[in-house]
């Protein structure tokens, strides 16, 4: 008897058998005497097999699969053809013409598709976490930088001279002064006084993330290109970052707003689009944590004004008081 090549491949004796049974629609019977007794063993091999534990397979492999079959019989008649303009049936070393059996290149084809599809989720959750772990680091960045602005300013955070009684989700609009409307714009005060690089704004999870400030820009071009909501300052009495009470002054975007438009359909504990399941918030003391529900240890909805905000909105919303942290475009 000829010994396997490999762990994975029948012995020669064994293959022809193998074959045999097959071309006799496994018909033990019909094999050649020389032939029966070593297909009957296959025959009890393969028997285990219904033994093995089973699950049904997803449509998606099912489809993968047959494309790979389909691609294979492809490859093996070009294979065939290229054998017949070079002159098939030459040997190959000294064993003789080498061939590729048709199931043997499924099987590995879907070994191959079952492995892919067990490490896709893996691979999919390490890119969430990374796009996670990077954005966390941007929003520490840009703590550090509000956190210089508020010391420099007694204790106050970046905000423009837009008057109040205007929509704060105007994104890239001003009024008749000049002055950016959106209340995120307000956050290009430290970018241009050189506290916080615009990259340090951005999420990784954010594919339109703003990472170049264009010469004049004094707001974001488009909603989308605007990664974090930033505390609501059309307040009349404006938190501070020195003050005794820690809120949130930066978080993931609020999932709630568009320009003119609020998300009345979402339920009030509706996560960032950004990560999906939860946001990364930097608080007014410099840490930044990651929510998986958008409330505080004190209730406060980080996207509401108020613990649960309201039924709809009109833009022109501040924060229920001063403990009160209401995130907004």
């Amino acid at each position: 008897m000829e010994p396997a090549d490999s762990y994975n491949t029948l012995c020669t004796q064994d293959q022809a058998a193998l074959d045999a049974l097959v071309e006799a629609g496994f018909e033990l019977d019909a094999l050649e005497d020389s032939l029966r007794e070593r297909g009957q063993r296959v025959m009890q091999w393969m028997g285990l097999l219904d033994h093995l534990p089973t699950e049904e397979p997803s449509d998606l492999l099912v489809a993968k699969t047959m494309a790979a079959i389909e691609n294979t019989r492809h490859q093996e008649q070009l294979s065939q053809h290229i054998d017949r303009l070079a002159g098939a049936g030459a040997a190959v070393g000294s064993g003789g013409p080498m061939r590729v059996h048709l199931r043997e290149l499924v099987a590995t084809a879907a070994m191959f598709l079952i492995g892919v599809s067990l490490l896709w989720p893996m691979l999919a959750s390490a890119r969430s976490t990374a796009r996670q772990v990077a954005c966390q680091s941007n929003l520490a960045n840009a703590g550090l930088g509000l956190t210089s602005y508020a010391a420099d300013n007694l204790g106050a955070m970046p905000a423009t001279a837009a008057k109040l009684g205007s929509p704060w989700w105007l994104t890239n609009q001003f009024d008749d002064e000049g002055n950016a409307l959106s209340n995120s714009a307000h956050l290009f005060v430290a970018v241009h006084n050189g506290y916080v690089p615009v990259q340090s704004l951005s999420c990784a999870a954010n594919p339109d993330a703003l990472a170049k400030l264009a010469p004049g820009m004094r707001d974001w071009p488009a909603a989308r290109t605007a990664s974090f909501s930033y505390q609501n300052q059309y307040a009349s009495r404006k938190p501070r970052i020195d003050g005794a009470t820690t809120i949130a002054l930066l978080a993931d975007k609020n999932p709630f707003f568009e320009p003119g438009r609020f998300h009345f359909d979402l339920a009030p504990n509706h996560n960032s689009f950004n990560h999906g399941q939860g946001q990364n918030v930097l608080m007014t003391n410099g840490q930044v944590m990651w929510l998986d529900n958008p409330k505080l240890a004190n209730d406060d909805n980080i996207f509401h004004a108020g613990n649960d905000g309201f039924d709809n909105y009109t833009g022109l919303e501040g924060p229920a008081d001063i403990e009160d942290s209401f995130l907004v475009p």
